[in-house]
């Protein structure tokens, strides 16, 4: 019984890595309104964040996809 504690503890849910999918799309959806809105090509800054943004969403997508039973299997 204690080794399924320590699992479920170590194992992560897949409503918190859902919800920190959620908070990646909506950053990455103000920028690019705020890009849109500025009629200018996108700062450095602004691509180095979305590159950052879809790297960490990638790794997310990708660590549900491995969690038996999330949908994404």
């Amino acid at each position: 019984m204690k080794e399924n504690n320590v699992m479920s503890a170590s194992t992560p849910h897949t409503g918190d890595l859902q919800d920190q999918l959620e908070k990646i799309i909506r950053r990455m959806q103000k920028i690019q309104r705020a890009i849109k809105a500025s009629r200018q090509p996108a700062s450095m800054l602004e691509l180095m964040e979305l590159k950052q943004l879809g790297t960490e969403y990638a790794r997310i997508v990708d660590r549900l996809a491995n969690i038996p039973d999330s949908g994404l299997a």
